[in-house]
């Protein structure tokens, strides 16, 4: 499944062929994919078709970019590019999740 292209990931974080080559951007989207499809518990991967799909897609690039600038050595210029770019993609995430009330006390219904 791909949730983003090579082009995508450049727009996003204006990085050329110099920085990083085709090849290593393309795994590092694969790598980002795992990611999004590890953190939702969909290891087979999301369907075009399902509702949240587009927000599954900007995590991945929020991943993405944010691994773009791990593998890069941190400059001024780059200097927490990565931390703000996963900040990002977990937020997506955490947003999309299901809300789950944990309770200590229970109440108990009798019949009349």
């Amino acid at each position: 499944m791909v949730y983003c292209s090579i082009e995508e990931i450049r727009d996003l974080t204006g990085l050329t062929d110099i920085e990083l080559d085709d090849n290593q951007l393309e795994e590092i989207i694969l790598n980002a994919e795992r990611l999004v499809n590890s953190e939702t518990g969909k290891p087979e991967g999301w369907n075009p078709s399902d509702t949240k799909y587009p927000f599954i897609q900007s995590a991945a690039k929020f991943y993405a970019a944010s691994l773009c600038f791990q593998a890069l050595p941190e400059t001024p210029e780059t200097e927490g590019k990565n931390e703000r770019y996963r900040s990002q993609a977990r937020e997506i995430l955490k947003r999309l999740q299901v809300p789950i009330t944990v309770s200590s006390e229970y109440e108990y219904i009798k019949e009349q």
